[in-house]
């Protein structure tokens, strides 16, 4: 028979021993599965290198800039483990090469990704905007980087083998090993635990230290499944999550990349234009006539105008980001503000050969509103419909609806309903909402007119001033789209922010 302290110390043996073998198992699946986890990984990073590298490359391959081809390339070098890269064109004529003279030679590959000994191949299309392949990348990397990472791997492992065999052989020295029952069933239970069977459960075979293991191992494997259960939700949220943070990402860099390229082209055209007009005037001051030079120093003005309204803009657009803008309220007729903007517009709808249609609502009530800001969204809305439209009809309507507004403990308010119908291009049903982003343009007025993508932001920052709401929507007719936008009538006291709710 042996005593209860006996069979404590050969469990305490057994489990020791087996707490060995699962950590040793453990050691070399990790070693295995973290070794094809950063193969795949560098795999990934060379052939998302190789597709960066080749939309950088796209541009200077149509225009044949040979310097700058050579100069892209040079990036790649920035990772270590990559011994050579090769462009060629579409012919398959070598253009630039990393490594010339080394023994690492360019070749075709008939696959994009190719492992062969220690190397790894990629060789990728290079296309232009228009999907047009204009050239071939080929990238060799040796595997450096996994080397080294295995010898830290092993290094590490190794250590901590040594320390496990240290303990274990100091515990085993003064123990002898003893299998009873109760450990063989803990093992099975433990085994079916491994292949991920959680549902299993230890049995319970006294009431001493071994009931107390089996009752302490199920709890463990109802916490483990638990865990397990709540790890795959927040696995799929955080994948969610991270496609979402990714796309936000690239919608923001294009958005980064259209602003730096439509500033620089309406900063330069208005500067262009007063220092022409202006040194036309210099030059030609004793020599022309009074006509001519009135109609330079005319255009530079007008230059000089659009340039004033770009940075006016920019700087409204900056305030309202700020919370800065104050409004200056005060009662009027809204239709009265219409007519006026109207006017002001008249001469930009007769050129354009359109007919613009205004009827003011019966029985008008009285609005409270910042008069300037106002007025500035009706000549955005109504520019913009003329701009984008071909001897159409703009038609602009007014109502009031007694619960179109929705605010935060307020229940509904009444709002004035503004709508602006054109019969222009019409906007892509996926860029209904990003059109009122910051220096954001439809992909279908990008060839047709000209503007920085602050007019329509502008608008909508200016009507959530006043607690409303902007959208835009197609017309059911297939031609052309209409602008609507809702505001209460009324200062609302204690409310500074509208919900996105409308009528």
């Amino acid at each position: 028979m042996f005593s209860k302290l006996a069979i404590r110390t050969k469990l305490v043996v057994m489990m020791m021993a087996m707490l060995f073998v699962a950590l040793s198992i453990v050691s070399f699946s990790f070693i295995f599965y973290d070794l094809r986890t950063t193969k795949s990984s560098i795999v990934n990073e060379i052939n998302l290198l190789s597709t960066v590298v080749g939309k950088r490359l796209a541009p200077a391959i149509v225009l044949g800039d040979e310097f700058r081809i050579h100069d892209i390339i040079e990036d790649v070098a920035t990772k270590s483990s990559i011994v050579n890269a090769c462009i060629y064109g579409v012919e398959g004529k070598l253009l630039a090469e990393l490594n010339e003279g080394r023994k690492y030679k360019c070749f075709k590959k008939n696959k994009e990704i190719i492992m062969a000994g220690d190397y790894i191949y990629v060789y990728k299309e290079i296309k232009s905007k228009n999907s047009i392949v204009v050239g071939y990348i080929f990238i060799i990397s040796d595997e450096k980087d996994i080397r080294e990472h295995l010898i830290r791997l092993i290094y590490i492992v190794s250590i901590s083998f040594v320390l496990l065999l240290i303990i274990f052989y100091i515990a085993i020295k003064y123990t002898q090993p003893i299998i009873t029952y109760p450990i063989t069933r803990l093992v099975e239970v433990a085994a079916k635990v491994k292949e991920g069977d959680y549902s299993i459960r230890a049995n319970k075979f006294s009431e001493d230290e071994m009931g107390t293991l089996a009752d302490t191992f199920n709890s463990m494997l109802n916490t483990i499944h638990d865990r397990d259960m709540n790890l795959k939700d927040m696995n799929q949220s955080l994948e969610q999550k991270v496609q979402e943070r990714t796309e936000d990402l690239e919608y923001a860099l294009k958005v980064k990349g259209d602003f730096l390229s439509n500033m620089s082209h309406e900063i330069r055209t208005p500067i262009h234009g007063v220092l022409s007009f202006i040194r036309l005037l210099v030059e030609e001051w004793d020599t022309a006539d009074d006509a001519l030079l009135f109609n330079y120093a005319q255009r530079s003005r007008k230059s000089g105008e659009r340039l004033l309204l770009l940075i006016n803009n920019l700087l409204d657009m900056s305030k309202f980001e700020k919370g800065a803008v104050q409004l200056e309220r005060k009662e009027l007729l809204f239709s009265d503000l219409i007519q006026t903007v109207i006017a002001e517009t008249s001469g930009v709808v007769q050129a354009k050969h359109e007919k613009l249609v205004f009827q003011p609502m019966a029985n008008e009530p009285l609005v409270e509103v910042d008069e300037g800001r106002m007025a500035q969204v009706m000549t955005n809305l109504i520019g913009n419909a003329v701009k984008y439209s071909e001897k159409g009809t703009i038609r602009i309507s007014q109502s009031v609806n007694p619960e179109a507004i929705f605010l935060e403990g307020v229940a509904q308010a009444p709002g004035m309903i503004i709508s602006i119908s054109d019969e222009g291009i019409g906007i892509p049903e996926d860029e209904l909402v990003k059109i009122f982003d910051k220096f954001f343009e439809s992909s279908l007025t990008k060839t047709k007119a000209g503007g920085t993508g602050l007019g329509l932001a502008i608008s909508r920052e200016i009507v959530k001033a006043h607690l409303g709401t902007i959208w835009a929507e197609n017309n059911k007719n297939g031609v052309g789209s209409t602008f609507t936008f809702v505001f209460p009538l009324k200062e609302i006291p204690g409310i500074t922010q509208a919900t996105e709710k409308y009528v």
